[in-house]
């Protein structure tokens, strides 16, 4: 609720202008963002925290995400932002469909997706353990899990392209060392979150809902 994630603030571009800040939190990135001369709005489901948000955001909406209405008119928004959002969504395929049309035509999604594949998850799996934890991957909020693919193939059935990837690393040295002498080809495996940069496909036949 309160990380300012940097990480996403770069990679917002610049000529955008109106961002739905989705899971904002106290609002500190949308602050910042509003400091840009930016206009944001969050929706966010703990009352106590969307008050906190209120104070930085032009407008804050309290509620799920998944059954709320939304007040805002078709191509509203240049950009979505969901950060580290998606995972603890029942539904977070029909959350990008809904949304979809609020976003207008070029419209940008940021969002940082934890990766399942990540070597220490994979690791415990073999050994037969699949602990939920109070932070991280297996985060005992989290409902949904994915891999790269995962990733791709969500943005993609909610009709967006994916156009940029970055994987934030956490892995040893002995790890990094091992991924160096299979000439890169467990990359995957080293990563623990991702960063995705995806655009409204204008061309896409989807269900919106």
């Amino acid at each position: 609720f309160t990380r300012p994630r940097e990480d996403i603030l770069r990679l917002i571009p610049p000529e955008v202008q109106r961002i739905l800040d989705v899971g904002c939190g106290k609002g500190i990135l949308g602050k910042k963002l509003c400091e840009q001369q930016k206009e944001v709005f969050g929706i966010e489901k703990d009352p106590v925290i969307a008050q906190e948000a209120a104070k930085h955001l032009q407008k804050v909406i309290i509620g799920d995400i998944e059954s709320i209405s939304l007040p805002f008119s078709d191509s509203y928004f240049d950009c979505l932002i969901f950060a580290d959002v998606l995972e603890h969504l029942q539904d977070p395929w029909s959350v990008l469909r809904k949304l979809r049309k609020y976003l207008c035509k070029g419209g940008k999604v940021i969002a940082s997706i934890p990766n399942v594949q990540h070597y220490k998850v994979i690791r415990s799996l073999i050994r037969g353990h699949w602990n939920y934890t109070q932070s991280g991957i297996l985060d005992i909020s989290h409902l949904r899990f994915f891999t790269i693919e995962g990733i791709r193939d969500l943005f993609e059935q909610g009709g967006y392209k994916v156009e940029q990837v970055i994987g934030k690393r956490r892995a040893s040295f002995k790890y990094k060392l091992l991924n160096i002498l299979a000439f890169g080809r467990l990359e995957h495996f080293l990563v623990k979150q991702y960063l995705i940069v995806a655009q409204k496909e204008e061309t896409a036949i989807v269900k919106e809902g």
